[in-house]
């Protein structure tokens, strides 16, 4: 299965959505290929869905924040981007 990643900082990206793993993990994987492995993403909430004419759903869109993992030392988790995701 394949998903598109939209980051509102970074170009659209498609990833593959390996036969062992999640949505959710394969997302994750082309958030840190757009901003590095100290980036992950917080809150994936459904915003909405497409059916078609038999009630089936095709399309879900998911809804996420983009935080970085804070210094050593402390600190928040900055948010540094949006990322949504479809799903055909």
């Amino acid at each position: 299965m394949r998903i598109t990643v939209s980051l509102r900082n970074a170009p659209d990206t498609i990833a593959i959505v390996k036969p062992s793993e999640t949505w959710q993990t394969a997302a994750a994987r082309a958030v840190k290929r757009a901003h590095g492995r100290r980036a992950s993403v917080w809150g994936w909430t459904c915003n909405s869905w497409e059916q078609d004419r038999a009630g089936r759903v095709i399309a879900s869109f998911y809804h996420g924040t983009v935080v970085s993992t804070p210094a050593q030392r402390g600190g928040g988790h900055a948010v540094i981007d949006e990322a949504s995701v479809t799903i055909r």
